[in-house]
């Protein structure tokens, strides 16, 4: 069993896991890599018990419904926001999504200072 032990919510959530007898999530990251530096990502993400909240397959064809539709919209509208992803491929499926991200800092903007939530970052709005 591997535990998180580097962030408190981390800590606190595994513990319910414990206590809950609940499968422990594998670590998929690299230890000590800087997922904000500059790169390309393969990543997935998936909906909350895999239920398929996106649409359904029908003769080998995805039939998105209007959240597989809004999913699709605002993930490809990401580099608008954030103007340092570049969004490969991407596909949306009935419960998770598969993308490609470039993620391609300019001047200072790399590294751990890149998640500031300051106006400049996120086009002169605070998220606050």
């Amino acid at each position: 069993m591997r535990i998180c032990r580097e962030r408190p919510l981390c800590r606190s959530v595994n513990r319910m896991a414990i206590l809950l007898d609940l499968p422990q999530r594998k670590l998929q990251r690299l230890k000590n890599y800087d997922y904000s530096q500059n790169g390309v990502y393969f990543i997935t993400i998936c909906t909350h018990s895999r239920q398929h909240l996106f649409g359904r397959i029908d003769n080998s064809k995805i039939i998105l419904n209007n959240a597989g539709k809004m999913v699709f919209e605002k993930f490809s509208e990401i580099s608008e926001f954030y103007p340092d992803i570049i969004i490969g491929n991407f596909i949306v499926m009935p419960n998770h999504l598969y993308a490609i991200l470039l993620i391609q800092h300019t001047g200072m903007a790399q590294g751990p200072e890149w998640h500031r939530n300051t106006p400049e970052r996120h086009g002169g709005r605070s998220l606050q």
